[in-house]
């Protein structure tokens, strides 16, 4: 079987990070005397899954041109360590970063969202509504099953961090060639 390059890995881990949902998120609530409903998306970089509390039916948002940042402002706090966790996993298949070090990044990716959703997964439980509300970890799973699939030639113990690698743009491009 042929070994990915790393440009095939950084599509692959970037493709999900942009497209794959991340995650389960509260929207909105509506309470009255009576009733109490919600709102919640699953959201994606690029894309939103929207279930309004004023409707039974979910609505696929995508960016709006006129408006790009409707979707990327609110998701990219929630997502901002996926995208340095797509730019770990081709550098630990490749021998530049560690294990340690890019894992620590995935995990962290995860709790982004969990922890930013906290205040509405509580609002729910208080009104006994019971949904999932936290990430989906499809990009995690994928960068692992590539971490495992395509280990380093070299094991890295120190991580000088993607920031630090490339001094150049010419050492940039010689990278992503390799």
């Amino acid at each position: 079987m042929r070994r990915l390059d790393s440009q095939e890995i950084m599509a692959i881990m970037l493709a999900l990070t942009f497209l794959a949902p991340f995650a389960v998120m509260p929207w909105g609530f509506s309470m009255s005397e009576s009733s109490f409903s919600y709102s919640f998306s699953i959201s994606a970089l690029l894309w939103r899954l929207v279930k309004r509390y004023d409707s039974e039916n979910f609505e696929l948002e995508g960016m709006d041109p006129e408006h790009p940042f409707d979707i990327i402002g609110v998701t990219i706090m929630m997502s901002l360590l996926s995208v340095v966790f797509a730019i770990q996993v081709p550098r630990y298949c490749t021998g530049k970063a560690s294990g340690r070090i890019t894992l620590s990044v995935g995990v962290l990716s995860l709790m982004q969202p969990f922890i930013l959703s906290l205040s509405g997964i509580l609002t729910l439980f208080d009104h006994g509504i019971l949904i999932y509300i936290g990430p989906i970890p499809i990009q995690f799973v994928v960068g692992l099953i590539l971490m495992k699939l395509i280990p380093p030639e070299i094991e890295t113990e120190e991580d000088t961090g993607w920031w630090e690698a490339a001094e150049t743009r010419e050492d940039v491009m010689e990278d992503l060639h390799d």
